[in-house]
């Protein structure tokens, strides 16, 4: 009979531990912090102007013939994106992209080409 007893035991203290072991890792993920914010997809890889140039360049060519070369209709998301990546000559940059692809396009904006690509 003292075998079963001691069965009895042993599967308590087993249960217990469990228990234990389950609570502690439950806790630990509640007050774990939060993870890194994700990475934004594929539509924002143009503001890694360093590793995505040529993503960039485009985007700035999007964003001239969208303003016509005026900084003041650029969303302040972009506007900031701009400044950060001309250091502070975005409005420069938009607008001389703009008189550029006007003049050698014709002013067309479905045939307009980047400078990274021809």
């Amino acid at each position: 009979m003292q075998n079963a007893e001691g069965q009895e035991i042993k599967l308590f203290v087993i249960g217990v531990v469990l228990l234990l072991g389950l609570f502690l890792f439950f806790m630990g993920r509640a007050t774990a912090p939060n993870p890194h914010p994700p990475v934004p997809g594929n539509r924002y890889l143009y503001r890694d102007y360093l590793d995505h140039g040529d993503l960039a360049a485009k985007q700035v060519d999007k964003l001239a013939v969208e303003t016509h070369g005026d900084i003041s209709k650029v969303s302040p998301d972009d506007r900031d994106w701009l400044e950060r990546m001309t250091g502070g000559h975005g409005a420069d940059l938009l607008r001389m992209r703009y008189r550029y692809l006007l003049t050698h396009n014709g002013g067309h904006q479905n045939s307009m080409k980047t400078h990274s690509n021809g």
